[in-house]
């Protein structure tokens, strides 16, 4: 509870909606270990994995986080 406290003292909303262009879609493989995304064929959008002006794209990096920080 002290997070979502934190971010409403901050003004911030808990959720984040994120806008993929049509330009990300794609469709579902057949390939069974991607069924979870849905049926093959079905529309799937995938952010881009690079710098692209006309699409989303996070820019997350991991590189510097620690493998201490990543233990269960």
């Amino acid at each position: 509870m002290q997070g979502q406290r934190a971010q409403e003292a901050a003004g911030r909303s808990p959720h984040t909606a994120l806008h993929v262009k049509p330009e990300a879609e794609t469709t579902v493989p057949s390939n069974a270990a991607f069924s979870f995304l849905g049926s093959p064929g079905d529309p799937l959008w995938i952010p881009s994995q690079s710098s692209n002006p006309d699409l989303l794209y996070a820019g997350w990096a991991a590189h510097e986080v620690p493998s201490a920080a990543c233990t269960a």
